[in-house]
This record gives C-alpha cells, structure tokens and sequence, in this order.
C-alpha cells in the first residue's frame, strides 16, 4: 500500500495468537485479529497482523488502511 492510499487509525486488539509457547522470547512471533471504525463502521481484520509479544487483547494499536478497501490494513510501527 502506498501511503497517500491510506488512513491511520487506531485499532483494538481482538485476539492474539502466538507461534510457540509464549515462555518462548527468541523466535516467537504473536498476530492479532483488530477492530477498527471506519466512517461509523466496525471492521474486524480478516487476517492477522504481527504485533510484539508484549501485547494483549485490549490494546490499542496504530494501523493503517486502504482509503479504497478499508479491509486491508498493515500496522504502523
């Protein structure tokens, strides 16, 4: 996506996921599912974004999405 395309905003965390046991800190990775508002509409993201494994369901979070296709978002970092 190319920036100009796209809006910021803030987005809640859903539900995480992470790739190993999280006792495991080298080479673990955690995704999560966000909601966002769009001009007064809920989206819940359809795919997973990386976030740090330090995040929790409840967090808030920078994304960014498609002004085109709000379905599409990658997370600020």
């Amino acid at each position: 996506m190319k920036k100009a395309e796209t809006v910021e905003t803030l987005a809640t965390i859903e539900e995480v996921v992470t790739a190993a046991p999280q006792k495991v800190v080298i080479g673990n990775a955690k995704f999560a599912i966000v909601s966002y508002v769009v001009d007064g509409f809920k989206h819940i993201s359809k795919r997973s974004i990386t976030v740090p494994l330090s995040y929790q369901v409840g967090d808030t979070i920078k994304i960014r999405y498609n002004k085109n296709d709000p379905t599409k978002i990658k997370r600020i970092r």
